[in-house]
């Protein structure tokens, strides 16, 4: 299974800040800088709307409401390759938990993609990143269509098109260790932010990395994350290698700033290429890095 490695977002619920703006395209490393390769950037501003309009938030930039029936906004791009895509959208959805959203995506003669939208709770400025799925996509100069199908309506301010070819495989360090970073996680329905972190929240949203290890073996994790619960409550997050579940329970760490290095236990990865995915099971957490260490 192809990966993207990349940190931004994405997640859902706990929407409170806002990401910097990938003006021009580039998915580059949290940490460094280092540009990984090139997305297709499609802003607000530069779409040709159907029954919507801008709006501006805190100064940026949405296509507003999309709320009317056949609502949506359409980009011409250029794909550059051949190849999946992730699609990464920066949206909000301001409504309460009963607030439904539908919207189809749709690249040149690709299949369309149905976007089920989760509600961002809060008001217009409380959005975020989001990972929705991936496409796979023809080289060439195509329309990207956005279209709105269910009952509620909701604001974006860029859709991007980022190639899953241009990240690596997670491999080990010359002590073994194997470092898990937002920046390199395929977020899927979870929140990543350009702060070097992602939440996942619950069980229906996760991140995951594509692994690589010589022989297998048998790791210690380490996670270091925060949540907002006192240190007497626990709560337990899912580690799931090629969808082989463990869950782990943890402790609160009294404030969403206050990060903790904890290990909970250990998990077993197979030798080769494998899939390492981390999930909410009863609450969520704010989570910097997930490092697994070999046993002797």
């Amino acid at each position: 299974m192809k990966l993207l490695f990349l940190l931004h977002a994405s997640l859902l619920l706990c929407m409170t800040a806002q990401a910097k703006f990938p003006a021009d395209g580039l998915v580059k490393t949290a940490s460094s800088g280092i540009v990984q390769g090139k997305a297709i950037l499609m802003k607000a501003e530069d779409a040709e709307l159907s029954k919507s309009k801008l709006a501006k938030i805190q100064s940026s930039k949405f296509i507003a409401g999309m709320a009317e029936k056949d609502s949506g906004a359409s980009w011409e791009v250029n794909v550059a390759n051949d190849g999946e895509y992730v699609i990464e959208v920066w949206y909000t959805f301001p409504w309460t938990a009963s607030a439904t959203a539908q919207y189809e995506l749709k690249c040149g003669g690709s299949a369309p993609f149905l976007w089920n939208v989760p509600t961002s709770g809060g008001g217009t400025a409380d959005g975020g990143i989001y990972h929705l799925g991936r496409m796979n996509l023809a080289k060439g100069k195509q329309t990207f269509t956005l279209k709105k199908k269910g009952r509620d309506g909701i604001y974006v301010r860029y859709i991007r098109l980022i190639p899953t070819a241009i990240f690596p495989v997670v491999r080990a360090a010359a002590s073994g260790k194997i470092t898990l970073l937002p920046e390199n996680c395929l977020v899927t329905r979870a929140l990543a932010k350009d702060m070097g972190k992602f939440t996942v929240l619950s069980h229906f949203n996760s991140v995951s990395w594509d692994i690589y290890t010589k022989k297998g073996g048998t790791y210690t994790v380490t996670t270091d994350y925060a949540i907002a619960d006192a240190p007497s409550t626990l709560f337990k997050l899912g580690y799931s290698v090629n969808d082989q579940l463990t869950e782990f329970t943890f402790p609160g760490t009294g404030g969403w700033s206050r990060f903790v290095k904890y290990s909970p236990g250990t998990i077993t990865l197979p030798p080769g290429k494998c899939t390492l995915t981390v999930k909410g099971i009863t609450s969520g957490a704010e989570t910097k890095s997930v490092v697994l260490t070999p046993v002797p």
